[in-house]
């Protein structure tokens, strides 16, 4: 039985305090910029019909054989967007989707994947659809787990009676409960989850604990069995350079590559 849910709404620059732990150090970074960040308000003159349908293809291994998912949210620079962010398709997406479509041997195959930040929940779900044995998308925002969990319904119908399961789940990072009741996984997955400079603590907390020891149950691994965790991205909300996030990563003894544009793939380095 998982934790109860917990009432939370995720916006840009949401996470509290403006203290990051690098490689190095702690240091405070300060989250003002030029960028105009998205209001709170409604708009009297907002999009009359708001939402708006996502289609992506994902190719099967049978030659010409592919599945069409179509995920339901709302466009980008909308009011709902701006209230939470999770519930329109930001363009990392995409590209992670594609990045594990073209990896699915080494990513998804046969295993256990966690997608972080899932907003409407399209790489959790191409993951399934990829032959992963075992899929949890989560995400903090309660708002955002309704609108992943219609889609999951849509494009995953019946998926827990096959062998491979997919389903949904409230993780707040850094919340240790939650984290506990998720499981243990191989691969974890985020695209464009970074909008605070306070929250790469959180997240990469969350991300070196389950890639790590701490996850109870889990033994060391021989690498090619490493457990990964994927990031993709796009969106540099508050100008947070890669640098920040590389440091952010280094700090908590984690490694990475850089194997395309936009994509960084992170393990625990070896002891």
């Amino acid at each position: 039985m998982g934790s109860e849910e917990q009432e939370w709404i995720e916006q840009p620059g949401g996470w509290e305090g403006d203290k990051i732990e690098t490689a190095t150090g702690t240091v405070s970074v300060d989250n003002d910029d030029d960028e105009e960040e998205p209001s709170g308000g409604f708009d009297l003159f907002a999009d009359d019909h708001p939402e708006y349908s996502f289609p992506f293809e994902v190719p099967l291994k049978e030659e010409g054989k592919s599945i069409r998912l179509q995920l339901e949210g709302f466009k980008l620079d909308t009011d709902e967007a701006a209230q939470s962010t999770g519930v329109t398709l930001w363009q990392a997406a995409p590209r992670l989707a594609e990045y594990i479509t073209k990896e699915r041997e080494e990513l998804v195959e046969g295993k256990s994947v966690l997608e972080l930040g899932a907003g409407l929940g399209l790489c959790g779900m191409v993951a399934h659809h990829l032959g992963a044995e075992s899929v949890t998308i989560t995400d903090a925002d309660t708002i955002t787990l309704r609108q992943m969990r219609r889609n999951l319904e849509t494009n995953c119908p019946n998926s827990n009676a096959h062998s491979n399961s997919i389903d949904v789940r409230q993780l707040i990072w850094n919340n240790i409960d939650q984290m506990k009741d998720c499981g243990k996984f191989d691969t974890i997955l985020g695209a464009d989850v970074i909008y605070a400079i306070s929250s790469l603590k959180p997240l990469f907390d969350t991300v070196a604990y389950f890639l790590g020891k701490e996850n109870e149950g889990i033994e060391s691994q021989p690498r090619k069995q490493q457990r990964s965790f994927v990031l993709s991205r796009y969106c540099k909300w508050g100008h947070i350079s890669d640098e920040t996030v590389l440091e952010a990563a280094e700090a908590r003894n984690l490694v990475w590559t850089h194997p395309s544009e936009g994509i960084y793939v992170f393990r625990l380095q070896e002891e």
